[in-house]
């Protein structure tokens, strides 16, 4: 149903309530208010004197005039239907010569009378009407009253349907410009309102709305072309980023170097692209480089920060024969040229594929852990060393351990130990050493996979909130 038909409505409703509450009082109040009417009447009549008792000029409509003498005797009497009732009310005693003023006849059919004396021998004369007759006038201007009523509320209908209709109408086509708008036509025209009021507010306010609302859209449109087009760089940057990582299928066992050597990795960005590496490479003398790190921060800087690393790691290590040297190089170069003030937490390590020796620096990363094929595992003390890319004249020292034949190595980042769970507990580098003693007898992918599915049990399903970079090594022969 319209505002217009309801507001119609919700009026002429009220005003036909308001009706049917007057003739509901009249018709219990017409007896009291007739008699209220009529007393008052013939006071008044009584009080103006014998001119208000002219037969021809009756003071009251369709009341009969008669005359009393002084001895009560009826000299001038009534229409023949009202003298039964004045014989009735002089031998009662409630009409008399005399009197001044008004009485009331009762029974079925009540009789009011008003009386005034006359002359010096005490003629008295007066007026007299049936109580019926008074109701009858007072009927007809109660019905009187209730047609102007009802006539006054189809007037009021009338005026409130065409006021409403000047109201409903801006409105309703307001509305209907609302839903084209909302169907995406933001061109769709707002009605002219020419009114001062509230609609003409309104539609100002729709109008305003309109156009923010297509300026936001259009915004918005290029904000999201710019996100899909950065989005889409940074997939191809993470595709480049990866092909400098190892050929190896993540969290997938290889065996490399004839078979001496079996390698599974897992490599797992916080963000399209990381800041952790992970490389391994061959070098002179039989020997294998290994090298895991981490770029302080996340994302496209730390990104490009790793590829940088990585290629001076590589670099290094071919030009010198320890790892301490190597490092050395690299942190003389990053503090060189880090002009972004990022650094690098890193280890390398050369193992001898002939004698299983193992040596390795580090410069501020996690030690890894290892886990012989006999006996327990145990976290390497990590030598002493500086983050990469803080201080050009850091130090870096050598340790050196042995990898006997099925003694597996395992290299992880701080995403791993410092995964945490709902509870902002972190997952811990003791922990770690426990799931690579658990997972002592699994093979290499076995080893990572265990790992892993340890550390998310641990993080109740919280997101990641670092790059987490995890490499198990083994020397089979």
């Amino acid at each position: 149903m319209s505002l217009r038909v309801r507001l119609a409505l919700w009026v002429g409703g009220l005003s036909l309530l308001i009706q049917l509450q007057v003739l509901l009082v009249s018709l219990f109040a017409v007896r009291t208010v007739a008699i209220e009417s009529a007393q008052a009447e013939m006071l008044r009549l009584a009080q103006l004197g014998p001119q208000s008792f002219s037969r021809d000029a009756p003071g009251m409509h369709g009341a009969e005039a008669f005359l009393l003498s002084g001895s009560g005797e009826i000299l001038d009497p009534p229409g023949p239907h009202l003298l039964p009732a004045l014989r009735s009310a002089l031998n009662q005693g409630l009409v008399f010569p005399g009197m001044d003023g008004v009485a009331v006849l009762p029974g079925e059919e009540p009789v009011w009378f008003a009386l005034h004396p006359i002359g010096p021998e005490g003629q008295t004369v007066g007026l007299m009407e049936s109580e019926a007759h008074i109701m009858h006038r007072l009927d007809v201007v109660r019905e009187e009253i209730l047609l102007a009523g009802v006539v006054g509320s189809l007037g009021l209908l009338a005026l409130v349907w065409v006021i409403t209709g000047g109201i409903t109408r801006p409105l309703l086509e307001l509305a209907e410009a609302a839903r084209r708008v909302a169907r995406g036509d933001l061109d769709t025209p707002v009605p002219e309102v020419r009114r001062k009021d509230e609609v003409q507010t309104l539609a100002s306010a729709f109008t305003r709305m309109q156009r923010d609302l297509k300026a936001h859209l259009e915004a918005l449109q290029a904000t999201i072309t710019a996100k899909e087009r950065m989005e889409g760089e940074l997939a191809i940057g993470s595709r480049i980023q990866r092909a400098f990582l190892p050929r190896l299928p993540a969290e997938t066992g290889t065996e490399l170097l004839d078979g001496r050597i079996a390698l599974a990795a897992a490599f797992r960005p916080a963000r399209q692209m990381s800041g952790d590496l992970y490389d391994l490479f061959e070098l002179s003398g039989n020997r294998l480089a290994l090298v895991i790190g981490d770029v302080s921060g996340k994302g496209l800087p730390a990104a490009l920060l790793m590829v940088v690393a990585r290629t001076l790691v590589r670099a290094a290590a071919r030009e010198h024969s320890s790892p301490a040297a190597s490092l050395a190089r690299v942190n003389q170069v990053l503090c060189d040229e880090n002009r972004a003030e990022l650094f690098v937490t890193l280890q390398l390590l050369f193992l001898d594929l002939e004698q299983g020796k193992l040596t390795w620096a580090n410069a501020g990363h996690p030690p890894p852990v290892l886990v012989p094929a006999e006996g327990p595992g145990q976290a390497l003390a990590p030598p002493a060393g500086m983050v990469l890319g803080v201080e050009a004249e850091a130090a870096y020292d050598d340790e050196e351990v042995s990898l006997g034949l099925g003694d597996a190595l395992v290299l992880f980042s701080d995403g791993l130990s410092e995964a945490r769970n709902p509870r902002n507990q972190l997952f811990g580098e003791e922990q770690v050493l426990q799931a690579c003693v658990r997972m002592a007898g699994s093979s290499v992918e076995g080893m990572v996979a265990g790992i892993l599915e340890q550390m998310e049990a641990f993080s109740e399903g919280r997101p990641p909130d670092d790059d987490l970079t995890l490499v198990a090594l083994r020397r089979v022969r």
